[in-house]
């Protein structure tokens, strides 16, 4: 018997709460936000030395057969008028989950490299895929980052900016 896809909205709480246990794990304070706080999923705070932050969390669960492939939708924008886009307030966690062999992993992306990362994203993207349409990207779709731009970012919790001690991720 085959198994239906979980709703997105699981997987978007999935990785929310992930997060937020992650974080309590590693010390800090954190709380997930009401569904309707615009770009802010979870507060955390450093009890040691009361800074806070608010943080974004996408969660994409594994759609690709090649992992690297796959990739996280950050925000509907027009892609050709990428660079008139407003920088982000706050950094990202962006959660990977793969159901096949029950792994999550987490990439925390400093709010400064977010659009940047979009950025580059697009231009490969333009140079290597081909539309029927040549007027594609002048209509809104989804700035997004690949799974192969993050490897950086893995588990880099230090990334908040609030002085979390980086220590690596243990899969359960």
């Amino acid at each position: 018997m085959k198994l239906k896809k979980k709703p997105l909205y699981l997987i978007g709480q999935y990785g929310v709460y992930y997060v937020c246990a992650k974080l309590s794990i590693l010390g800090f304070n954190a709380v997930p936000t009401m569904r309707n706080t615009q770009m802010i999923d979870i507060i955390v705070q450093n009890p040691r030395n009361g800074k806070a932050t608010g943080v974004q969390v996408k969660t994409q669960r594994r759609t690709k057969k090649d992992v690297e492939k796959d990739y996280f939708r950050v925000r509907s924008a027009i892609p050709a008028k990428i660079d008139e886009e407003k920088e982000f307030e706050v950094p990202f966690v962006l959660v990977y989950y793969d159901e096949t062999c029950d792994l999550t992993r987490c990439f925390v992306v400093p709010k400064q490299d977010i659009l940047n990362l979009c950025k580059k994203y697009w231009a490969w993207y333009k140079q290597n895929i081909r539309h029927k349409k040549r007027n594609y990207g002048q209509k809104k779709a989804h700035l997004s980052i690949a799974i192969w731009q993050l490897q950086q970012y893995e588990n880099r919790w230090d990334n908040l900016g609030i002085n979390v001690v980086n220590e690596e991720a243990t899969v359960c």
